[in-house]
C-alpha cells in the first residue's frame, strides 16, 4: 500500500484526505486503514487528512513510510486491504 493513498487508487491526490474526512465525519468507507493512517503513528483522524492536504498544497511533511512508493510495513497487519 501507499501512506495517504486513503481511497486506495494507487495515488495520493485531492481524494485521499477527502476520503479520510468522509470516513471520520460522514460514515463513509475506505478500502484499508493502514494508507488512511497518513502520519504512521497507528490511528486515523483529522491530522492525517491534513498532513496529506498541507504536503499537497503547501510543501509539508510527507506521509510516513510507505510512501510515494507502495510498500508493506513490517509487522503491520494489512488483512482485508486491497492493493491498488
Amino acid at each position: 500500500y501507499i501512506r495517504g493513498d486513503t481511497n486506495g487508487n494507487g495515488t495520493v491526490d485531492i481524494s485521499d484526505p477527502i476520503a479520510a474526512l468522509e470516513f471520520l465525519f460522514l460514515g463513509g468507507s475506505i478500502p484499508c486503514l493502514l494508507p488512511a493512517d497518513a502520519s504512521g503513528d497507528g490511528s486515523v483522524g483529522l491530522e492525517d487528512a491534513l498532513l496529506v492536504l498541507e504536503y499537497l498544497f503547501v510543501g509539508g511533511e510527507a506521509p510516513a513510510y510507505p510512501f510515494p512508493d507502495a510498500g508493506r510495513e513490517l509487522g503491520a497487519d494489512a488483512e482485508g486491504c486491497v492493493s491498488p
